[in-house]
């Protein structure tokens, strides 16, 4: 389920479905082509840069207690 509760949204779906016990398989692919966006400025920049910094930070303090509790670390 999406929450907007930190500024790494993708790594939070990651945590609480792995926390549920849900299992991840990864492939190599290494045709995959994909566009990305720079930042307009440096300044622009450098805030991204914070942003995922900061942000494993935050997930790690909202998940601890569930993370702590959850059946996968046993």
């Amino acid at each position: 389920m999406w929450m907007e509760r930190t500024t790494v949204e993708d790594m939070d779906i990651a945590v609480r479905a792995h926390i549920k016990g849900w299992k991840f398989l990864y492939g190599i692919l290494n045709d995959v082509q994909c566009r990305c966006e720079l930042s307009e400025s440096y300044e622009a920049y450098r805030k991204q840069q914070d942003r995922w910094h900061s942000g494993p930070v935050q997930l790690f303090r909202l998940c601890f207690v569930d993370i702590i509790k959850s059946k996968v670390l046993t």
